[in-house]
């Protein structure tokens, strides 16, 4: 058995090591070595080149990877004679594209869970959003049921203020629940925006409703200041 001095540079061996079959067969990766025997074996048999990338490991511990090819060579009377070898270290090329798959497999792992919370998330407000209508709701219709006095009931002014308010900030809490199931739409492009005019000083006034008793409760003085500047719709 004959080594060139670049099989024993790619295998890691000293150059005075005599070079067997063994030790060749010894040298490559545990995991590789019974498929690596029966490919060779099989060249022998038939005839037929192999060419294969193995794993082997050097003296001191190091994965290496080669590109191995090998053929029969047969003597005058076409008896099999010797097997000829050449191998290509490739651990460089390899690493990059062991780096590339586990890139791959984690990008794809990383969508996978990506998907699942989307999913999961959608669920959560799509159940989250008709627990909060059900009740809200309730509020919005005793309130109005109140405020058309059905029943005979009669309020104060303040009362009736209230009973406002309350409706008001119930509506615009399920105009926010609705705004919740609004950005899975937004998320799977379903969702269209259209640009309408409103008027910022009823906002404000709406706001100042709400904020207002929560302020008075507290004895904390609260107006909201509105600029004359911005134009009304």
């Amino acid at each position: 058995m004959y080594w060139s001095e670049e099989s024993y540079r790619i295998w890691g061996l000293e150059p005075d090591t005599e070079p067997t079959y063994a030790i060749f067969v010894q040298a490559v990766h545990p995991d590789e070595r019974e498929a690596l025997q029966a490919l060779i074996q099989h060249t022998i048999q038939t005839g037929e080149p192999y060419e294969t990338e193995i794993r082997f490991v050097r003296p001191n511990g190091e994965v290496r990877y080669v590109f191995a090819r090998g053929r029969l060579e047969h003597d005058a009377q076409g008896q099999p004679e010797k097997l000829l070898g050449t191998s290509l270290d490739i651990t460089e090329r390899k690493q990059v594209e062991l780096e590339r798959e586990k890139l791959i497999k984690d990008l794809q792992a990383a969508r996978r869970i990506a998907e699942e919370n989307s999913r999961l998330k959608s669920e959560f407000l799509a159940t989250m959003s008709h627990e909060l209508r059900t009740p809200m709701n309730a509020i919005e219709g005793f309130t109005s049921i109140m405020l058309n006095r059905i029943g005979g009931a009669e309020f104060n002014p303040r009362a009736e203020d209230f009973l406002r308010r309350i409706q008001g900030n119930s509506r615009r809490l399920l105009g926010l629940i609705n705004n919740f199931l609004d950005l899975s739409r937004i998320e799977s492009g379903r969702m269209e925006l259209a640009e309408v005019p409103f008027a910022p000083q009823s906002l404000l006034a709406e706001w100042e409703k709400a904020v207002g008793v929560l302020a008075e409760s507290k004895t904390c003085p609260w107006r909201p200041a509105w600029t004359p500047s911005f134009r009304q719709p």
